[in-house]
């Protein structure tokens, strides 16, 4: 179901957003709908923090850092939990180290002389 609404634009926000419409070929509609999609998204994050952080200042988490070592620490409690096992077994603590090899990255290139050998390929 979709509901149709009625904004009211100042002359700057609708000359951009005539801009953006022109230059993408997508309606103003579509526009509006991404660009309110995103910042309620935001919004929503916000919301969601504001409410869950006083309860990990509580448990003395105060970063990302503390976070992840909190889960790390306890398995049953997050989704970090499942990849324990895997880092455990590395001995560099590297989840895509394989068999005493070269710890690999995200691309799967093993070292930087592969990693520039590859760019330069690509060119």
């Amino acid at each position: 179901m979709s509901k149709t609404i009625t904004i009211r634009l100042d002359d700057t926000l609708a000359e951009m957003l005539d801009h953006v419409t022109a230059g993408t070929g997508r309606t103003k509609s579509e526009v509006i709908r991404k660009a309110l999609h995103g910042q309620l998204s935001i919004e929503m994050l916000d919301l969601i923090r504001q409410e869950l952080v006083p309860r990990a200042e509580e448990m003395g988490l105060y970063t990302d850092e503390d976070v992840f070592e909190w889960l790390k620490r306890d398995p049953e409690t997050g989704i970090l939990g499942c990849f324990k096992e895997e880092v455990d077994e590395s001995p560099s603590g590297n989840p895509r180290e394989r068999d005493g090899g070269e710890a690999l990255s995200s691309s799967g290139v093993s070292s930087k002389s592969d990693a520039m050998q590859s760019t330069t390929e690509d060119l």
